[in-house]
């Protein structure tokens, strides 16, 4: 049981390392929007999946964590790919512009 625990806590932190990364590049580019939404995911699934393993007993302990990061590390590269490909638009948009 404990090993099991630990493996899916071990894979959940690389997840939540992941979504982290992709935040800070996110407000880097200045999308504080989709860094927001991105938290939001992953706060919303955490907690709704924390009530919903509590009657699966110890062996679902870290589930909702390692679907929470990994989901919303997922939400956030796809929303930073697709700003990345405008980048250099949006950059020279703001300096033209002031």
């Amino acid at each position: 049981m404990a090993a099991g625990v630990l493996q899916t806590t071990s894979v959940a932190v690389l997840a939540h390392l992941g979504l982290l990364t992709v935040l800070i590049f996110l407000f880097y580019l200045e999308e504080y929007g989709y860094a927001l939404s991105a938290a939001a995911i992953f706060l919303a699934l955490n907690v709704a999946g924390a009530f919903a393993t509590l009657a699966l007993g110890a062996s679902a302990w870290g589930l909702s964590y390692l679907v929470a990061a990994a989901l919303a590390a997922v939400f956030g590269a796809g929303a930073l790919f697709a700003r990345l490909r405008v980048f250099d638009r949006v950059i020279f948009a703001r300096s033209a512009s002031g």
